[in-house]
């Protein structure tokens, strides 16, 4: 099953990170480099791990 995919964008003094979820990768990037990504095995652990990994980069 495809996931409809997901990006958050979060401004910061050092520059723009963005968060992608792209079917079963999250992948961060930094500016224009990708800074982090891993595979989840399903939905569930996606969302979880999606919206973890977005709360961790906007405090």
């Amino acid at each position: 099953m495809l996931l409809p995919n997901h990006y958050h964008k979060i401004t910061t003094p050092a520059g723009e990170i963005r968060i992608d979820l792209v079917d079963l990768e999250i992948r961060v990037y930094i500016g224009d480099r990708l800074f982090d990504h891993y595979r989840v095995e399903n939905y569930d652990e996606a969302r979880f791990k999606y919206l973890a990994t977005v709360a961790y980069f906007s405090e």
